[in-house]
């Protein structure tokens, strides 16, 4: 089990806080600061620090920030898939993370054979094949 810093967990739980309190551009700040001090102690592509860019890519598409939650989850999606394929096996966070890009795509417009697609198209070098 994996310790998570105290800092980590304060700017997630600010972040939150800010957010049900309408302060949405601290909140936005605190969940950046959370992802870049994941970036530093764990490293760019570990699953830690992919769960906090989901966070900070959920919060910007729910602000109708499209553009840039998408290179967010673009980087998630493919991060966990090449996490994966070293596991072996799916992480248990790649699901959460395709659902969460793909309701992006839909809220930018994409048909929904355009993000079945997508999907295949960025995961096709990790063996990774949407079924539909």
């Amino acid at each position: 089990m994996q310790i998570v810093p105290p800092q980590i967990l304060k700017s997630h739980n600010l972040a939150r806080l800010l957010m049900d309190i309408g302060d949405h551009t601290r909140a936005e700040d605190f969940l950046r600061r959370a992802l870049q001090t994941r970036e530093r102690m764990f490293g760019a592509n570990h699953p830690d620090t992919l769960l906090s860019m989901n966070n900070l890519a959920s919060f910007l598409c729910r602000n109708c920030n499209y553009d840039g939650a998408e290179p967010l989850f673009r980087r998630a999606f493919t991060s966990l898939l090449s996490v994966s394929r070293s596991m072996g096996r799916p992480h248990p966070n790649l699901d959460g993370v395709i659902e969460n890009y793909a309701e992006l795509l839909r809220s930018m417009g994409f048909s929904r054979e355009k993000i079945i697609a997508k999907l295949n198209e960025l995961g096709h070098e990790f063996g990774f094949r949407l079924l539909v």
